[in-house]
């Protein structure tokens, strides 16, 4: 076994611990950190998806008329607009 764990102790607070004690010191701080990042990432990719698709839903219905446009933003306006930006 190669790398910095390769003494049979280390000197942490004024207590001798043996590798296999700092490994699964090591090994838990992964797993607690590997858990949270897991867990904030669902989190925000979830946030996201909800973001998403209700903006898709919110300009489908939107364009098929069955709910009014938001503070009288109408989207057939788009069209138009592209032109003129385009020219």
């Amino acid at each position: 076994m190669g790398g910095f764990f390769i003494r049979d102790t280390i000197k942490i607070n004024k207590r001798q611990m043996k590798s296999e004690e700092v490994k699964a010191m090591i090994d838990n701080a992964i797993e607690v950190a590997m858990n949270r990042h897991n867990r904030n990432a669902t989190l925000i990719s979830t946030a996201l998806g909800f973001a998403v698709m209700a903006a898709f839903v919110d300009g489908l219905l939107r364009i098929l008329g069955k709910i009014p446009p938001f503070i009288g933003l109408d989207v057939n306006i788009i069209p138009d607009l592209l032109k003129q930006w385009t020219m």
